[in-house]
């Protein structure tokens, strides 16, 4: 009987650690996403006859937020993995 109970536990965390994975996951690929579109709006105004200054930084300014949240994001994606292995 106790292992069953320990099996159904185990079920329950590993879907509530999939839940949770899927999710920074998504998080992480959209702060990606964001990433490839100032990177793209940094090149195009470079490129641009008439450089607008304050326009190449806000979206130097996304990059560097974006970089960032990707960073926090897979240090929680790094936690959560750890959480899982020292339950194991």
């Amino acid at each position: 009987m106790a292992f069953v109970l320990q099996e159904t536990l185990m079920h329950i965390t590993n879907l509530d650690f999939d839940s949770k994975l899927v999710s920074l996951e998504s998080e992480w690929r959209q702060a990606y996403e964001s990433g490839l579109a100032a990177r793209a709006e940094i090149e195009a105004l470079t490129a641009a006859e008439k450089r607008d200054e304050m326009a190449v930084a806000r979206a130097q300014l996304l990059l560097e937020r974006t970089e960032a949240a990707k960073s926090r994001i897979m240090a929680r994606i790094d936690r959560l993995e750890d959480s899982i292995i020292r339950r194991r």
